[in-house]
């Protein structure tokens, strides 16, 4: 008679229904399964042809569950851990092999238990289930075992599996882009699912059913049961341990706990995120080591672009092997500012240290940017000197530019200094308007110990001449005199010197005729302004176009001349 079919596999002398001795129907006969190179994944592929597809399978090689009384059938199983059915993994039957197994103990299996509806456990990514606090997630649905797609998978979603889990909710931290071996054939049954927190299971939330590819499921890491909430604010940001307020370790609140930073990829533009979060969002962020924390270390390899509000929108890992509190990531970051306090920064939004750079205007304890419409030279002279610097020969930079990540907005546009004011805030000024990044203000000054020359802004002069009509152009700007590079100098620029200048000597001055290579001789100081282009009927050589301020390319031995002719000594 008929005993089995060919391939039906089934477990006896075990203690439940899913575990015990394998046999195998072979040949329309019964035996069983030498253990010789029994492994997870025979196990595994035995478990899902007996009915109990769960990733938990164990592998039995000592006996456990006695010896049969048939034949052994077969030996030295190699599945793959991907066939649906046991005899589709190679094998050997011979009999010099079979006879080799007398003394071998029979292979024997416990399946995983079948699963209660809505109970969630966590896989390695061998697929083998781990009672470790982070891993995978597997969910049970209708009795069916399967992972969870890794979108909107986030911080409430973790902290609500963990709690299930048995693990605290404190601290749960959420993983994406989870990746199971190939021969697990666990599906996904959840394609998103999003939780407000504080509910009871996963199945309580919001969740859509859908497919992902291996590689987008999602996991967890949690913290033991007894971990108590520290009160903190989700996602917020303290600073610990520094010598000021605005120094100190990095410590992230992640679900109620504190935990730090790893300091691996640590960066000047992460620490710049890291101080705006704690109200100390000036450009000069410096990053730092500080060791001694505690807890857990939640995230490593920030990778902030500078403009995210908050740490936990820039790119990171919560991966955060091969780091320990020795290497607690840390900042300084630049003290608070004073209202009305200036600063020359780079395009970075740092503080260059020289006297040359973009403002940077602490307006209501925040620091920012001033826009460049209407800046001028008087403008420029208030601002060098609350910076620090001279008054005097101060230039107006225009249309600079700062790097995004620097978190510099403008406070301040339409500057409108008369140069004698005593503070930068008593300017006239508009607080409503806005710019764009590249219409930035900035100033080029000189050292505090500068004195003036003592001429007036914007007046001109002939020097090294045998008269006062003829010589080395000079300008004054804010008080001290300097040169014109004679880069394009042409005739229009010398008439326009001409009638400046006879306005200023009451002459009929007329007939400008330019020279160049200091013909009168090299001046000194400053070389103001260099490719002058004049119509020629302008009443002052500030009206003319020309490189910004203290823009050139060259030195005194190009200083540009005029030579005018008094039109009433003809």
């Amino acid at each position: 008679p008929l005993v089995c079919e060919d391939g039906d596999v089934r477990l006896v002398d075990g203690a439940t229904p899913y575990e015990g001795r394998v046999e195998i129907c072979l040949n329309n006969q019964l035996g069983s399964v030498c253990s010789n190179e029994w492994s997870f994944k025979d196990a595994l592929v035995l478990c899902r042809q007996a009915g109990f597809p769960g990733a938990g399978a164990i592998p039995i090689t000592g006996g456990q569950f006695g010896q049969g009384n048939g034949p052994v059938l077969i030996s030295h199983v190699q599945c793959g851990g991907e066939e649906t059915s046991f005899l589709e993994c190679p094998y050997l039957d011979d009999a010099n092999t079979i006879t080799d197994c007398a003394n071998e103990p029979n292979a024997g299996v416990i399946c995983e238990a079948p699963c209660i509806d809505g109970s969630l456990s966590l896989l390695d990514y061998t697929a083998i289930p781990t009672t470790n606090r982070e891993g995978i997630l597997r969910i049970c649905l209708n009795g069916t075992q399967g992972t969870v797609c890794d979108s909107e998978w986030g911080f409430e979603e973790a902290s609500v599996a963990c709690s299930a889990l048995g693990f605290s909710p404190f601290g749960a931290m959420p993983t994406i882009s989870q990746r199971l071996a190939p021969y697990s054939t666990i599906n996904s049954l959840i394609g998103f699912v999003t939780c407000v927190g504080g509910e009871q299971s996963l199945k309580e939330c919001s969740s859509y059913p859908g497919d992902c590819e291996n590689g987008d499921f999602a996991g967890v890491i949690c913290e033991d049961l007894g971990i108590v909430s520290d009160n903190c604010s989700h996602g917020s940001v303290r600073l610990m341990d520094g010598t000021e307020p605005f120094i100190g370790r990095v410590e992230l609140c992640i679900n109620g706990i504190w935990g730090t930073v790893c300091n691996r990829g640590w960066r000047t533009i992460d620490a710049r995120v890291a101080c705006r979060q704690v109200n100390y969002p000036g450009g000069g962020a410096r990053p730092m080591t500080v060791g001694g924390g505690s807890g857990s270390i939640f995230i490593s390899d920030v990778g902030c672009r500078g403009q995210e509000p908050s740490i936990l929108d820039c790119y990171f890992s919560t991966t955060s092997s091969g780091c320990d509190h020795s290497q607690d990531a840390g900042v300084i970051c630049e003290a608070p500012c004073s209202e009305g306090e200036i600063l020359l920064v780079s395009s970075r939004g740092s503080d260059t240290r020289v006297s040359s750079g973009i403002i940077r205007l602490c307006v209501n304890r925040e620091r920012g940017v001033v826009c460049d419409q209407g800046w001028d030279y008087a403008d420029a002279s208030v601002a060098c000197r609350q910076a620090g610097y001279s008054q005097y020969g101060a230039l107006p930079q225009f249309s600079r530019r700062v790097q995004s990540s620097s978190g510099l907005n403008p406070v301040m546009s339409q500057v409108n200094c008369t140069g004698n004011e005593d503070d930068f805030m008593d300017c006239i000024a508009s607080s409503s308007e806005t710019c764009s990044n590249g219409q930035f203000a900035g100033v080029d000054c000189l050292d505090l110990s500068t004195l003036p020359d003592g001429c007036t802004h914007g007046t001109v002069r002939l020097v090294g001449g045998n008269t006062d009509i003829e010589g080395t152009v000079e300008v004054c700007i804010n008080g001290m005199w300097g040169t014109v590079c004679d880069d394009l100098w042409d005739f229009r620029d010398a008439d326009a010197v001409c009638i400046q200048l006879g306005i200023q000597l009451q002459r009929n001055l007329i007939g400008g005729e330019p020279f160049h290579n200091a013909f009168f001789g090299e001046g000194s100081g400053l070389i103001y302004f260099d490719n002058v282009h004049c119509f020629g009927n302008e009443l002052s050589l500030l009206e003319c176009f020309a490189n910004p301020p203290g823009v050139h390319n060259c030195f005194h031995s190009e200083d540009a001349g005029v030579r005018c002719t008094d039109a009433d000594a003809i």
